[in-house]
């Protein structure tokens, strides 16, 4: 099966790069660079109807990039993970052949939408790394963020709410390895969600402590539930956290999608070193 490599220059300080390298050296051919969304984007879905793989080379803002060019297609993804959180991959396991769809408004995803603080965090992230790349930016963010951040008011399926976190979540983890969603599948066709309401800063410290050793659903103050739909609106413009990528709106229509992700299991040893030591972890 051909196999197309879109490759995030930008990715990884350099490490994208390195894997173009190596995957010359295997003597593969079709590696393409692209140094913006739009871009990767566009030739995701230039091929996404053609009987090959489309990897995936870069960050989980990379993977969304592609799974948004791909969509509804019959090409399969690949995914060669050199980002900075590289969150995705870790619900990947050797079973895997077919990933749940979602979308908000016009935007696909297949990990995790979120508002409230985790989406606050996540922008901020962004902003520092356009800034300069750093292995302690997630934490650095959390306590940039965490002092201002102010209860998210929100109306979720007609219900007024204060949010401190709402997580509509098809895979497991976001924030560079938080364990948000422990029991989710990203196949078994329903999100799961997770819901905090307004709590104090002390509360929220409590529930940020239980949330990285991901024993939070045991808490009180931590709603889950799960949906197949979800309509939001606000009477302001409220940031929303996609894949790790960022948009600000005031209504968001979330839905999963029919149609899935074809996910290919690698059969070239040599790549499959690039890929096996995140997944699961």
């Amino acid at each position: 099966m051909k196999k197309i490599f879109i490759v995030n220059a930008k990715a990884g300080n350099g490490k994208a790069k390195e894997i173009a390298n190596y995957l010359k050296n295997l003597s593969y051919s079709n590696i393409i660079y692209t140094d913006n969304k739009q871009e990767t984007n566009e030739v995701a879905n230039y091929f996404k109807n053609d009987d090959c793989v489309i990897y995936s080379v870069g960050g989980d803002g990379t993977l969304n990039d592609v799974v948004n060019g791909l969509a509804l297609g019959n090409a399969y993804l690949g995914i060669i993970p050199c980002g900075s959180g590289n969150d995705f991959i870790r619900n990947i396991n050797l079973e895997t052949n077919s990933i749940n769809l979602g979308k908000v408004n016009e935007r696909y995803f297949i990990n995790v939408v979120s508002f409230g603080i985790d989406a606050s965090v996540a922008n901020k992230v962004n902003l520092l790394n356009q800034k300069s790349k750093s292995k302690f930016v997630y934490p650095k963010g959390i306590l940039l963020t965490f002092p201002s951040f102010k209860p998210v008011e929100l109306t979720v399926n007609n219900d007024n709410k204060k949010i401190t976190i709402l997580a509509i979540c098809n895979g497991s983890y976001y924030g560079n390895g938080i364990k948000i969603a422990p029991g989710a599948n990203i196949c078994d066709d329903k999100f799961d969600l997770y819901l905090v309401e307004k709590v104090n800063k002390l509360k929220m410290l409590y529930l940020f402590s239980k949330l990285l050793k991901g024993n939070h659903d045991k808490c009180a103050k931590v709603q889950k539930s799960y949906v197949t739909n979800l309509v939001i609106n606000s009477h302001n413009s409220v940031i929303c956290n996609i894949d790790g990528e960022i948009i600000q709106d005031s209504n968001f229509k979330i839905s999963l999608q029919k149609e899935k992700i074809k996910y290919y299991q690698e059969d070239d040893i040599k790549l499959k070193k690039l890929i096996y030591p995140f997944m699961g972890k």
